[in-house]
């Protein structure tokens, strides 16, 4: 089951997910579900469903972080993570 539209994400990510990330979830689940259709290409205790929705939730959060106390995402500053990177 692959996402034609935005519209068509379930109603939880489309409220959690700003456009741009909403399109970054859809294209990375359908490549996800495209590329997990030879059921050899699955780990064995993952859906093709739960293995496309992994894949799509890991490339929002290149982009995306989830903000603190909410279930919403926003965008990642990265300038306060290279901040962080090198105070290391």
């Amino acid at each position: 089951m692959s996402y034609a539209t935005n519209e068509d994400l379930p109603s939880s990510v489309r409220a959690a997910l700003p456009v741009h990330a909403q399109n970054i979830y859809r294209e990375a689940y359908n490549r996800a579900w495209d590329n997990l259709a030879d059921p050899t290409t699955q780990d064995s205790h993952e859906t093709r469903e739960q293995a496309a929705e992994k894949a799509a939730w890991a490339a929002v959060s290149q982009t995306y972080e989830k903000l603190d106390n909410t279930e919403m995402w926003g965008e990642r500053d990265y300038h306060r993570y290279l901040d962080q990177a090198t105070d290391r």
